[in-house]
């Protein structure tokens, strides 16, 4: 018909553009405007326009044909008028395509409000612990701003103290804006200027609890003590750290000055020590518990015990003295010894076994050889 408007083809196309265009992020005083708008756009498309209950008095809520009249419409009992079943049906179908596009564009907004993110090339961020003593820094080289979280790349994060500073790189994480903690992913690498360093492939850093955590491999490396294992937590500062399980410590013991002028071709034979349970370590006082199937393995043997307290000499990198509890057993060459408590002193070169100890003498020439 003369003068009706034709429906956009591409409308529903139009209505997706503008949403995302609107509902970058979710504003309900948009959200009404919009609707609004597209109220009139569906009624018109559809012919159906607000309908007056008398003459030139507005009701929006009331539909009616074009080209009637309010007075020559029959009432319907909700309080709709139409002016014949057929213009019911189609003021009906108008109403259900109205509701359908509401509740499409509603989860439209939603989802945007949630999701859409600012993206920026550069993102840094610092504070201070709540004492004060310490402060932190986190940058990345690109990241997407949501309302909750910071995606990063190429993260580089920092702790500093009086005593201690903290240096973590990752090639991509999750800053939470609420509680400040960081989410480190892939190829993480933490270094500290007392020169421990430790590698694993995530990483969760507490601001406000001041500590670190993983349920990943972990490697460290400190004054060519070597650790692995399984989980760790520890301070952001690497002073004090526990690994979980599957614990390796191999110590690398230092060459002396005669043994350094010799040559690269020196190599001193190494300690390791391994057990299933936990390893605390404490670089500090250089005392490290292991926990649950120890063994502790050097040229001169193995000991084996439920747990083993080890003092570690940061000059000579090798075991001072070692204290192990529970069913211990010690292979000295083919002989061996059994005990409830025993304690390796390494500058006396003996080893004082405690309770109920119990000596297998294999070989009377390998146990002379050994004390000589």
């Amino acid at each position: 018909m003369a003068g009706e408007e034709k429906s956009d083809p591409s409308d529903n196309e139009g209505l997706q553009g503008q949403t995302r265009r609107e509902f970058g992020r979710f504003c309900p005083e948009k959200f009404a405007e919009f609707h609004q708008d597209r109220v009139s756009q569906i009624l018109q498309m559809h012919k159906i326009v607000p309908a007056c209950s008398k003459a030139g008095e507005k009701n929006p809520g009331l539909p009616r044909k074009i080209g009637k009249s309010s007075s020559d419409l029959p009432n319907d009992p909700f309080g709709a008028n139409f002016a014949s079943p057929a213009c019911s049906r189609q003021a009906k179908f108008g109403i259900i395509i109205l509701t359908t596009i509401i509740i499409f564009t509603s989860a439209i907004c939603l989802a945007a409000g949630e999701n859409i993110a600012e993206k920026v090339q550069s993102f840094s961020i610092s504070g201070n612990s709540a004492d004060g003593k310490n402060s932190w820094q986190v940058e990345g080289e690109s990241a997407d701003i949501f309302s909750e979280t910071v995606n990063m790349n190429a993260i580089k994060a920092k702790s500093r103290s009086d005593k201690i500073n903290v240096t973590l790189n990752a090639d991509e994480g999750t800053f939470y804006r609420d509680t400040k903690d960081v989410e480190l992913r892939k190829n993480v690498v933490a270094n500290t200027d007392e020169g421990t360093t430790l590698k694993t492939d995530t990483l969760k850093w507490y601001a406000e609890a001041e500590k670190v955590t993983t349920d990943d491999y972990v490697q460290i490396h400190r004054n060519d003590v070597d650790i692995s294992g399984k989980g760790a937590k520890g301070s952001p500062n690497l002073n004090k750290i526990q690994l979980n399980s599957e614990v390796k410590m191999t110590m690398h013991p230092a060459l002396s000055a005669s043994e350094n002028e010799a040559g690269k071709g020196v190599v001193k034979p190494t300690t390791v020590i391994t057990c299933d349970g936990s390893l605390e370590v404490d670089y500090k006082r250089y005392i490290s518990y292991f926990n649950k199937n120890v063994i502790i393995e050097d040229k001169e043997g193995k000991i084996y015990a439920d747990k083993v307290i080890a003092y570690i000499d940061p000059k000579e990198k090798k075991i001072s003295k070692a204290i192990a509890k529970g069913n211990v057993k010690i292979e000295h060459k083919q002989n061996v010894s059994y005990c409830k408590k025993a304690i390796y002193l390494a500058d006396k070169g003996k080893i004082v076994l405690i309770g109920k100890p119990r000596v297998v003498i294999y070989s009377l020439d390998k146990l002379n050889e050994g004390n000589s």
